[in-house]
């Protein structure tokens, strides 16, 4: 049964399966292939890892309120730098990024449908985006 990726701390069955593909490796190119494509794999998942670390460890600090008046308002900072401000830059980043998606996509539904054209007696039929 497999186990799907985010339904558990750390899908081991992913280790699991490397290891089993190394373990029947029947030379030594076929091994070096599986060491050298897995392992950059593995790599970008840790380094994906500590990136998103790094990305909340500032929240950490925000768990527990202050109970000093004086400290307040460094929370309320902290609050707004380490929480807030962090979900506006992805929102602006994305809100541009689909603009040039649909606009892009709408000149590959250009293309579809004038190579469809194209060609004699041809009928398409491409997904309303």
């Amino acid at each position: 049964m497999s186990v799907a990726q985010g339904s558990t701390i750390f899908n081991t069955q992913v280790i699991d399966t490397i290891t089993a593909q190394v373990n029947a490796a029947q030379s030594c190119a076929e091994l070096q292939a599986l060491i050298t494509s897995r392992m950059d794999s593995l790599i970008a998942t840790k380094l994906g890892i500590n990136d998103q670390i790094a990305l909340l460890a500032p929240l950490v600090s925000l768990v527990t309120a202050p109970t000093n008046p004086a400290e307040v308002l460094t929370w309320i900072t902290n609050f707004i730098t380490g929480f807030l401000e962090p979900y506006i830059l992805p929102y602006n980043n994305y809100s541009l990024q689909l603009i040039q998606f649909e606009a892009q996509v709408t000149t590959l539904v250009a293309a579809m449908t004038a190579k469809a054209n194209s060609f004699e007696h041809c009928t398409v039929t491409i997904p309303v985006f």
